[in-house]
């Protein structure tokens, strides 16, 4: 499974199950990174309505979600119509395609020896959070890419993607 997780500068991401911060301009960063990916991306329904109040996937998850009268639209493929859950299942399900998941609220409990590659966005500001991203788990993992991007809502936002140790492969541990 391939992560997409933004933190606060103690990679923080979720207080009182929400999601901590957003920045439109760091949102279009990861867009415009996934491109012909984007559409796949695994989320559950609390992301893909923020995301479209952005303008990010109204072009690929409309509102009503009519995904049997627009599959054959190559805008509208059809995985993306199950790439949406309500419930922490849309984790399983980006672990088993080896895809991405796109996390704000939920728990990556149970999920952590799956990750193979993160793209982590951190804030440069400090905010309440009662989920943290176990940052031990980065020792089983190389950085491969490093920018600082400017935000919308935050001065500066620091990108990295990380991809795990071949050596680590299968032996990240659960923190």
């Amino acid at each position: 499974m391939k992560l997409i997780l933004f933190t606060d500068e103690r990679y923080g991401f979720s207080f009182n199950h929400r999601r901590q911060s957003s920045d439109l301009r760091a949102r279009e960063h990861l867009k415009a990174r996934l491109a012909g990916e984007w559409p796949s991306v695994y989320m559950n329904d609390y992301t893909r309505r923020s995301l479209q109040r952005d303008g990010l996937i109204e072009e690929i998850l409309p509102e009503t979600h009519p995904a049997s009268s627009r599959q054959d639209e190559a805008s509208f493929p059809e995985q993306a119509a199950s790439s949406v859950r309500d419930d922490p299942s849309f984790l399983q399900d980006a672990a088993a395609a080896g895809g991405w998941a796109y996390v704000e609220n939920v728990s990556l409990t149970g999920y952590y020896h799956l990750i193979d590659e993160i793209l982590l966005y951190r804030f440069d500001k400090r905010y309440p959070a009662d989920r943290l991203f176990a940052v031990s788990l980065l020792q089983s993992f190389t950085l491969a890419e490093q920018e600082i991007i400017p935000g919308s809502s935050h001065d500066e936002i620091e990108f990295s993607r990380y991809v795990i140790k071949k050596q680590e492969r299968g032996n990240a541990h659960e923190t």
